[in-house]
């Protein structure tokens, strides 16, 4: 038997190799062999080769001293001889007395293979007879062949995150984490670590369905796109390619398949804006992309929206806002509306969409009596009652500023106060403008100004007053006027009647209600007096107070049941008091209906009756001694 001793070291580095052979008549030998464990490929075709391979035999021998003496008494002798195998090709030794030999391959043969030796030892004794014994030895070279081994891993890219929304034009950096990758390398030994190598600037290849990479450079761990003019949805993808190198005599591959990995990223624009109804997708406004606002609007505030293209988020810091704004947030500015003007506002996210926003203000708001001639002004004075009259009606001018060119619309709030009616009736006053009833009692509503129902920013309506004699406020925007609902307001009656009566006989009384801003002459000698007479209404009479003379006097004694009085009936309210004798006021003073007879001529007939009763020799007399009447409008109240 024999024993076996390996000793081997890595890729190319001798294998000895030591082999024992069995005692044989007196004869024992033994050899070892080292030389490279892997053979390469050849790249040349002629020598000299790249690659010799060189094996080295070393054998010895012992022999047991019985023949060792014969061979020193010249009986006996040694040989010793090699007896080699390989592949390939001998360059030099191998022969039967060569330790040694030296092969080489040609270039597309498969290298690799069993490199072996037998070495042996004969004693020739004098009668030619002889014994021998021999030893082996040999080693198995490998041709070193690599396996893509596991896939390349990588964390992929991490900038920019997918669903990024850029901006057109945009540079964005890109980056991607390092790959890594092992291969199998089958030798004289298995490696299953040899790492690839992914070099920086040429593994990694980025391409993009959109846009361009700044300088044309497009390979390596970062790189930057700059994002198309077009929006919408961009893929950017990197591939890491496996790019080690397979060294030079060595088979097999290393070549894995790609990493890929691919973001999403979205380019955005401003769509438009938005403003109340308004809409403008243009950075030069015209009249269509303008908004009208009252000074004051909402508060003092009005906002303004901007709508992405495709919808959804903004990018980072946009859209960025300019212009006339007082602050702005993400895709929202707000504009001031305290005072009038026009103010622009622009947005961009790669290109910039503007609106433009006009302030206007109530410049002022006057008032006279409706085709009374008179100079506007802040207030003016006409007669309770709501009647159809001029008299009844106040001319409103308001002014705007600025004054828009072009079409335009613009809500202004309405407001009227003092403007009710009376508890229980429905004469209220009105407000109407611009061909529209604004607003009818007390409350709120709203004027519309456009440039079809004003002229330079003019704008005219008209009030009619309610049934209440009171004072109206007229509000419209930042301005007010005042319109005062009166009746008869100088505190003189103006009236014709009798200075004394007769009983009995009717008395013709004419009453002319007028405001005292109205002249009190008949100026066109049509019976009036003055021309703010206020007709229409329906007027009525009654007794406010009167004194009798009374007595009873008794013929039948010659006195006086009860003597002469006098007696006073005041602060009346059109009650029908009763007087003395049974007797009430309407007995002794009687109105008739009463008349207009001309606008603003209110006539009725009073009558005085005394009373004179005789029975029994009794005499009962009331005198009526002097009276004062009263006037008053049935549908005027002092409230509402």
């Amino acid at each position: 038997m024999r024993e076996k001793k390996v000793n081997r070291m890595l890729g190319g580095v001798l294998v000895f190799v030591f082999l024992v052979a069995r005692v044989s008549a007196g004869v024992r030998a033994s050899v070892s062999l080292a030389g490279p464990g892997e053979h390469f490929i050849e790249e040349s075709l002629e020598p000299p080769y790249t690659h010799y391979y060189n094996y080295s035999a070393s054998g010895s021998y012992t022999l047991d001293p019985d023949i060792e003496q014969e061979i020193k008494d010249g009986e006996a002798s040694v040989s010793v001889e090699y007896s080699w195998g390989y592949p390939g090709h001998c360059d030099s030794g191998g022969g039967k007395t060569d330790s040694t030999v030296r092969i080489y391959f040609i270039k597309n043969e498969l290298p690799g293979g069993t490199i072996s030796v037998t070495y042996t030892v004969t004693v020739t004794f004098a009668d030619d007879t002889s014994i021998s014994a021999l030893a082996s030895a040999s080693i198995d070279a490998a041709f070193p062949l690599w396996e893509t081994g596991s896939a390349i891993s990588c964390e992929g890219i991490t900038a920019p995150a997918s669903s990024t929304r850029v901006v057109m034009g945009a540079e964005i950096g890109c980056s991607i984490s390092p790959a890594t990758d092992n291969d199998t390398r089958v030798g004289a030994v298995i490696d299953n670590a040899k790492p690839d190598t992914f070099s920086a600037s040429g593994a990694y290849s980025w391409s993009t369905s959109a846009g361009s990479f700044k300088d044309d450079c497009s390979t390596g761990l970062s790189v930057t796109w700059i994002a198309p003019a077009e929006i919408g949805s961009k893929t950017i993808t990197c591939a890491a390619s496996d790019d080690a190198v397979i060294p030079t005599g060595e088979g097999g591959t290393r070549d894995d398949s790609d990493y890929t990995d691919t973001v999403t990223v979205i380019v955005v624009k401003i769509d438009h804006l938005e403003c109340k109804e308004v809409t403008s997708k243009t950075n030069n406004p015209g009249n269509n992309e303008t908004v009208y606002l009252p000074v004051g609007f909402n508060g003092g505030t009005v906002t303004v929206n901007a709508i992405p293209d495709p919808t959804g988020g903004w990018p980072y810091g946009k859209p960025a806002w300019s212009g006339d704004i007082q602050s702005s947030s993400g895709g929202t500015a707000q504009v001031d509306t305290t005072a009038a003007g026009t103010k622009t506002v622009t947005a961009e996210c790669g290109n910039s969409v503007s609106i433009k926003i006009i302030v206007i203000e109530i410049a002022s708001l006057e008032t006279r009596r409706k085709s009374s001639g008179e100079s506007f002004a802040d207030s003016t004075t006409i007669a309770a009652g709501g009647y159809s009259s001029d008299m009844h009606k106040a001319d409103i001018r308001l002014t705007i500023n600025p004054v828009p060119t072009g079409s335009f619309s613009v809500d202004f709030p309405a407001q009227l106060s003092g403007a009710g009616a009376h508890t229980g009736t429905t004469c209220k006053a009105t407000f109407s403008a611009g061909g529209s009833l604004v607003q009818e009692g007390n409350g709120d509503g709203t004027l519309t100004v456009t440039d079809a129902n004003s002229t330079g920013g003019v704008v005219t309506g008209v009030l009619t007053s309610s049934n209440v004699i009171n004072t109206c406020a007229v509000t419209v925007g930042n301005a007010t006027a005042t319109v005062y609902f009166r009746w008869d307001i100088s505190g003189t009656y103006d009236y014709d009647g009798p200075s004394f009566f007769v009983p009995g006989i009717g008395d013709a009384i004419k009453f002319f209600p007028t405001l005292d801003e109205v002249a009190v002459e008949d100026e066109d000698d049509d019976g009036l007096v003055g021309e703010g007479a206020i007709g229409g209404h329906s007027m009525d009479y009654w007794t406010k107070k009167f004194t009798v003379r009374y007595w009873k006097y008794d013929y039948n004694t010659g006195s006086y049941v009860e003597p002469v009085t006098y007696e006073t009936f005041d602060d009346l309210d059109g009650d029908n008091i009763e007087v003395h004798f049974g007797q009430n006021l309407h007995d002794l003073i009687d109105h008739s209906a009463t008349a207009e007879t001309a606008t603003g001529v209110y006539e009725n007939t009073q009558t005085v009756y005394d009373y004179y009763d005789y029975s029994g020799g009794v005499e009962e007399v009331i005198e009526v001694w002097s009276y004062a009447f009263g006037i008053y409008d049935t549908e005027l109240f002092l409230s509402e």
